[in-house]
């Protein structure tokens, strides 16, 4: 049985989502509740180091993927270049 509801705009929260998606397996998930749920407004993801070499880009390749299986529009961003750097202004 599926429910089917919607959420009145003025109601709906404005998420951004800063997630180091790669290094455990709660991230992808919380992502894809997140655009599911039709109470957040999910307005991007930005992808995070998780104290490795290329860890961002790992997370970014993993949001990315859970973000294009669930047929979103929502951007994924890449976090900073280096573990510790200023992340990219939206």
């Amino acid at each position: 049985m599926t429910f089917h509801f919607t959420v009145r705009d003025d109601k709906q929260i404005r998420v951004i989502i800063d997630t180091d998606a790669d290094c455990e397996a709660d991230d992808p998930f919380a992502i894809a509740q997140a655009l599911l749920t039709p109470k957040f407004m999910v307005k991007a993801i930005c992808a995070e180091h998780f104290n490795e070499a290329g860890s961002m880009e790992r997370s970014f390749r993993t949001a990315s993927t859970v973000v294009q299986l669930l047929n979103s529009d929502v951007p994924v961003l890449e976090g900073a270049a280096r573990a510790g750097g200023a992340a990219p202004r939206l």
